[in-house]
């Protein structure tokens, strides 16, 4: 990659998410789930070499319920429940100036949360949430890089945190 002025004016990318729960807080912003896949699609800008904005909207397991009820008559089945939270960020990302194929950065961000209420419960539970992320771009052309990278949430949800 030559060196110039900053790599790209934009950026958007799609992210595979594995992650889960930490045993802090209270339901319902603290989850059960202790491993979880999950995606995310985020997208941006760059304002110059050192700072970019963006927004990303994401998915993941936040919560396992498993409940007994009469399916067939006297005979009881066992279901489970999977509820998930759904996040809208919005964040500022801070780029280290390298002259290299390799970049890392730094983001912080907040926006809104929605997690799916649990078995036999209408509605969402809506809340807030402040994202942290740091990564490093790997770039394999002038206008692509592969990154990879390490992303903590904190919620905020009806007086409840995690």
């Amino acid at each position: 990659v030559k060196s110039g002025p900053w790599r790209g004016h934009g950026f958007i990318g799609v992210r595979f998410l594995m992650g889960g729960s930490l045993p802090v807080g209270s339901a319902p912003a603290r989850g059960n789930v202790q491993l979880s896949l999950g995606a995310s699609v985020e997208g941006g800008g760059r304002i110059n070499n050192l700072v970019g904005v963006g927004l990303a909207i994401g998915r993941q397991p936040q919560h396992r319920d498993t409940y007994d009820a009469y399916c067939y008559g006297d005979q009881v089945c066992t279901y489970r429940s999977d509820n998930s939270a759904t996040w809208f960020d919005a964040f500022v990302r801070v780029y280290v100036p390298v002259k290299r194929r390799i970049q890392p950065w730094f983001d912080v961000g907040g926006g809104a949360l929605l997690i799916d209420r649990r078995f036999g419960q209408q509605g969402v539970h809506a809340g807030g949430v402040l994202r942290v992320a740091s990564g490093v771009d790997f770039w394999v052309s002038r206008a692509v890089s592969l990154n990879v990278a390490l992303l903590g949430r904190g919620h905020s949800v009806e007086g409840t945190t995690a």
